[in-house]
């Protein structure tokens, strides 16, 4: 957010790292955060995915018992 709210540091960065214009070194950054962050969103979609399967495998067997 600081270099998109500051564009001429991310001006200066870019030709500091040799990338042309400070918008590509805030797109090159941004995308390793955003997989990231879908790498965790789908991870906590999985644990979750398995809370469900062993809540519904207990109620199963809860309603089996009952």
């Amino acid at each position: 957010m600081v270099l998109v709210a500051s564009p001429s540091l991310s001006i200066l960065l870019a030709h500091a790292l040799g990338v042309g214009r400070g918008v590509d070194l805030v797109i090159y950054l941004s995308l390793p955060c955003l997989a990231f962050l879908l790498l965790l969103v789908f991870s906590k979609i999985r644990d979750l995915e398995a809370q469900i399967t062993a809540l519904a495998g207990e109620a199963a067997l809860w309603r089996a018992r009952g």
